[in-house]
């Protein structure tokens, strides 16, 4: 394949999927002055870089990404899932929702070993995370299964800006959780009071989802002692 200059390629009439395919061998070869190979972190601030490019561009047209640049994305979740949510931040959004159910699942499976570093590395960018997930919200929830737990553990009080992220999800979110809410509840520990915060207005959604998993949820959350007021706010306890 010939590599035109990544600066040209608008300029010319190769199609998006060739463009797509120029530009990762492109970042691929790519060296810095001293001549080395972009490291890893390097490749994955290039990529969101393009991402945010690409949809500025759209004006208001829906976010599209062609198998080349889903692959090369996956390919760098899998070596380094930490970096990947950290560097990514806000546009990690853009590349959630433009997956598929399956593809959903395959990136989840590919974080479930290291969910609590992936976690970790999403910080506060966990709400544009669960939103580019839209419906999917469940394929994330039920494939990661138990391991919800180390998901909320590695959010800590970000966990607010999960529940911020679950715009009309809320209910989805407690209803894929089924038995599992105990882990997640345990995860969350004394920071169930920062995710209350979050849902906000969506309390009620999320405590409807729960339904006939209530006390799963509640045993989770008293485990760490949390006031009776938080799970109040959560649960639908009298």
């Amino acid at each position: 394949m010939v590599c035109l200059p990544v600066k040209k390629l608008q300029k010319s009439r190769i199609s998006s999927s060739e463009k797509a395919k120029i530009i990762f061998v492109s970042a691929l070869n790519r060296r810095t002055s001293s001549g080395r190979l972009l490291s890893n972190a390097e490749r994955i601030s290039f990529l969101f870089e393009y991402f945010g490019k690409k949809s500025a561009k759209l004006k208001g047209e829906k976010f599209e990404l062609v198998k080349k640049e889903k692959a090369f994305a996956l390919m760098l979740l899998r070596r380094t899932p930490y970096n990947f949510a950290r560097i990514a931040g806000k546009r990690i959004g853009l590349f959630m929702a433009a997956l598929t159910r399956e593809e959903a699942r395959l990136f989840t499976k590919i974080i479930t070993p290291t969910i609590l570093a992936f976690a970790k590395g999403l910080g506060k960018n966990v709400e544009f995370f669960v939103s580019g997930l839209g419906p999917n919200i469940s394929t994330f929830v039920e494939t990661l299964g138990r391991k919800i737990f180390y998901f909320a553990k590695g959010l800590g009080k970000n966990v607010e800006f999960l529940g911020r992220g679950l715009k009309f999800g809320a209910e989805v979110f407690a209803m894929s959780l089924g038995k599992n809410s105990g882990y997640f509840a345990n995860g969350m520990g004394k920071n169930a009071v920062f995710f209350a915060r979050g849902l906000g207005g969506k309390k009620i959604r999320f405590a409807f989802g729960l339904s006939g998993n209530e006390q799963q949820f509640i045993d989770g959350l008293r485990h760490h002692n949390v006031r009776w007021r938080i799970i109040n706010s959560l649960a639908k306890i009298p």
